[in-house]
């Protein structure tokens, strides 16, 4: 429990970097939040989505691509 709450600041604080056009630090925030949030399904879903869509914008499709088939 102590994990997916970790991951959940992980992924707020991407979310926020996101917003705010801070790719770079969006990115290392989900990629925090990934491996903490395994028993949340929701959770881990909106993670992955996230993180498909900022290495995307960062033209990172390799990562984006495997970030939306996970």
């Amino acid at each position: 429990k102590k994990a997916t709450l970790s991951g959940l600041a992980h992924f707020i604080g991407g979310t926020t970097y996101f917003n705010q056009k801070k790719l770079k630090q969006a990115d290392q925030s989900f990629r925090a939040a990934i491996p903490l949030i395994t028993g949340n399904d929701q959770l881990r879903a909106a993670t992955l989505f996230y993180a498909g869509l900022t290495n995307h914008q960062m033209k990172n499709l390799k990562d984006a691509m495997a970030f939306t088939q996970e």
